[in-house]
């Protein structure tokens, strides 16, 4: 029987990781187009970006690469297979043994092969914590080092500027107070272009999702027979206060940061007709749907007919929640 090239093995591998956009449609191709050694040495760490070919197109990947001649039994859940000199492969991102060297490159602002790793000017990064990996995230993966940072690894690379990077740190060098300043960042050039491969930010323990705490709270509401809020225990009325005054202060810093502009009365239509195309969308996923469908087409619709300029300015998905903060 033949034995699979390594790229065989990731091709193989691959489709099954949460991360993976391209589930689904075969791979037709894939090239490892960089391989960088962060940390030599049994067990040993490798930066890899591999070029994925399907029919939707080329998809570039990174995947830090552990190995070991043995693997133990708590990596086995994230084995790869065979990487060559008898060694086994797998995603080092769960290896604690290994992640410890991304912390430390980035405190010393290393450059290791086409990777630049980088500090935050003023801040400081505690070297000596171990890692777990977060396993909520689908497009990305999360490692949770003790409880004062988190290292968001970006899988699915895109050129470019990269809000969850230009965004925070923005924010903070204006000292805002709902943001997760970014402590340090791992970066290369793909395609010509400075990429964002992770962001390493503080970690606040005390976060909570606005989304989760409105319906934990309608949740005990409904739970307790009650018709009264504040007696059920379930009153989100501070805390929407709370979120609102939050909301409003990094709009306000934003608009600051990055200044604002006017959204011409041409462009209503471009935007009704993205509206439209995402209900579209939305309906033929989820049948159910239908059921709304006319009362959002209306209302879709209407945001053509608007003429005034609207003042537009960028936005975040980078804030702090009722009862903390977080960046998602």
């Amino acid at each position: 029987m033949a034995v699979m090239t390594f790229e065989e093995t990731l091709a193989a591998w691959l489709p099954g990781q949460r991360w993976f956009a391209g589930k689904g449609t075969p791979i037709t191709g894939l090239a490892v187009a960089s391989q960088t050694t962060l940390a030599a040495g049994d067990p040993g760490l490798r930066h890899l970006i591999v070029d994925v070919i399907q029919a939707t197109g080329t998809d570039s990947y990174q995947l830090f690469l552990g190995v070991r001649a043995d693997l133990p039994g708590r990596l086995e859940h994230v084995r790869i297979g065979p990487a060559g000199h008898g060694l086994t492969g797998y995603d080092g991102l769960h290896d604690p043994d290994l992640t410890a060297a991304l912390l430390a490159a980035m405190a010393g602002e290393e450059s290791i092969g086409p990777l630049r790793f980088a500090q935050r000017p003023g801040g400081h990064i505690d070297t000596g914590l171990d890692s777990l990996v977060l396993t909520a995230e689908q497009s990305n993966t999360s490692l949770l080092f003790g409880e004062e940072a988190i290292l968001k690894v970006f899988r699915r690379l895109s050129p470019g500027p990269n809000p969850d990077l230009e965004v925070p740190d923005a924010l903070a060098r204006l000292g805002s107070r709902h943001v997760a300043a970014p402590l340090g960042w791992i970066t290369a050039q793909t395609q010509g272009r400075p990429t964002v491969l992770a962001v390493l930010s503080s970690y606040l323990r005390n976060a909570v999702d606005g989304w989760s705490l409105a319906a934990t709270s309608v949740r005990d509401l409904y739970a307790s027979g009650s018709t009264n809020a504040a007696q059920a225990g379930g009153d989100f009325a501070g805390e929407a206060h709370r979120l609102g005054e939050a909301t409003a202060e990094v709009h306000r810093d934003l608009a600051a940061a990055f200044g604002t502009q006017e959204l011409p009365a041409r462009a209503y239509h471009d935007m009704s007709a993205r509206m439209l195309e995402r209900l579209d969308r939305a309906v033929a996923a989820i049948p159910a749907l239908a059921r709304h469908d006319r009362v959002l087409r209306a209302a879709f619709a209407r945001v053509a007919t608007l003429s005034d300029p609207l003042e537009v300015q960028r936005s975040t998905n980078c804030m702090r929640g009722a009862r903390g903060s977080r960046c998602s």
